[in-house]
C-alpha cells in the first residue's frame, strides 16, 4: 500500500501547507510510478491513496498521466468519500476517471490519537475516531483486498491475481452518483460471494 501523497511540483505549490492543495498520488513522480508498476507486474496488489488535493486528475495540467490509455501503473487508486450510505466525494479528495475505488474519508476509528479519544490504555494502546482523508480510505480498501485474497487462499485453495481482485471488487462494488470520479465502494460480502 502506498500511503502518502506528493506535490505536483508547480511554482507556488501548497501541498505541504495545511490546505493540502495540489497534493497528488505518489505515482505522479515517474520513479514512483515505475516502482509501483514493477510490483504489479510481479502480481503484487498495490493500493494507492489518491491524495487530498481536491484535484481533478483528468485536468490537462496532468498531461494525461492519470489516464490509463497513456500510462497505467496497475495500482488501485483510492478516493475518500463521506462516511454515509450515499457515496459522495469528500471535498478534499482527488477525483477522476483513473480512480478505482473509494471508502470512508472522515471520522474513521483507528489506532492512535485521532479526533475524540475512544480508548486510552497507555502508549501503543489507544485509538480515536478522527482518522481522515485518503489516508483512512485506502487502508479500508486494502483490508477488503486482504480479506478477499485470504478467502480465496484459505477456502478455495487459490490465489487471485491483480486483475481478478480489481474486477471482482469493481463489479460487486457500490456505485455512487454518475461522474463522481471516485470509483466504486467495495462491497465485501458481494465480492466474497462472487468468487465462490
Amino acid at each position: 500500500m502506498t500511503e502518502g501523497q506528493i506535490s505536483r511540483g508547480n511554482p507556488g505549490d501548497r501541498c505541504n501547507d495545511r490546505s493540502q492543495a495540489e497534493c497528488v498520488p505518489m505515482e505522479w513522480i515517474q520513479a514512483n510510478f515505475e516502482a509501483i508498476q514493477d510490483a504489479v507486474w510481479r502480481d503484487v496488489i498495490v493500493v494507492e491513496a489518491a491524495g487530498n488535493g481536491n484535484e481533478g486528475l483528468d485536468n490537462a495540467v496532468y498531461r494525461g498521466l492519470f489516464n490509463r490509455n497513456v500510462r497505467d501503473s496497475g495500482a488501485f487508486l483510492i478516493a475518500a468519500t463521506r462516511r454515509n450510505i450515499d457515496i459522495i466525494r469528500s471535498g478534499f479528495s482527488n477525483h477522476g476517471t483513473r480512480i478505482d475505488f473509494n471508502a470512508w474519508g472522515n471520522s474513521v476509528a483507528a489506532a492512535g490519537l485521532y479526533g475524540r479519544t475512544l480508548f486510552n490504555g497507555g502508549f501503543n494502546r489507544r485509538y480515536g475516531d478522527g482518522f481522515s482523508g485518503t489516508s483512512s480510505a485506502s487502508p479500508i480498501v486494502a483490508g477488503a483486498v486482504a480479506l478477499l485474497q485470504s478467502h480465496a487462499v484459505n477456502r478455495m485453495d487459490r490465489r487471485l491475481n491483480v486483475a481478478q481482485v480489481r474486477e471482482t471488487l469493481a463489479k460487486t462494488g457500490v456505485q455512487g452518483p454518475q461522474n463522481a470520479g471516485v470509483g466504486v465502494r467495495p462491497a465485501l460480502r458481494q465480492a466474497l460471494e462472487a468468487i465462490r
